[in-house]
């Protein structure tokens, strides 16, 4: 998996980080996250060739696995998303999974999003901050 200096370096460039909170987050839960991401991307499901289906599933698939991981207190919410950023840095299935579902997401009604993940949820919040301009502020 990847080094906290080499993430750090990626996710800056991705612009992923940008409040000085977000370097306390990742010194605290990385190396709870870098296990969680490594066995996350593991036991992720295939996103298919164009497959818009499949790549949704695989991003939910691995939010409902957090879901688990957090509920069951073997994950804290703030290492589990330091993984989704782990993964979005490091894995190019997770990346396009993630990026057609929140390319989707504001043409998703309440009725089905009611359904969807918890982390699915958090992450399209955090996604609306982040087109607002206040994403980790």
């Amino acid at each position: 998996m990847i080094s906290k200096d080499e993430f750090i370096k990626r996710a800056t460039e991705m612009e992923l980080t940008g409040d000085p909170a977000m370097f306390q987050e990742i010194e605290a839960n990385w190396d709870t996250a870098v296990r969680a991401a490594t066995i996350l991307e593991s036991q992720m499901p295939s996103i298919g060739i164009l497959s818009e289906s499949k790549r949704i599933g695989c991003f939910l698939a691995v939010c409902n696995h957090i879901d688990r991981l957090t509920e069951s207190e073997q994950l804290t919410f703030e290492a589990a998303t330091l993984a989704v950023l782990i993964l979005l840095v490091t894995s190019t299935d997770f990346s396009k999974a993630y990026a057609l579902f929140m390319h989707r997401a504001p043409d998703i009604s309440w009725q089905e999003a009611i359904d969807f993940p918890r982390m699915a949820l958090e992450l399209v919040s955090k996604m609306t901050e982040r087109v607002e301009g206040n994403y980790f502020e």
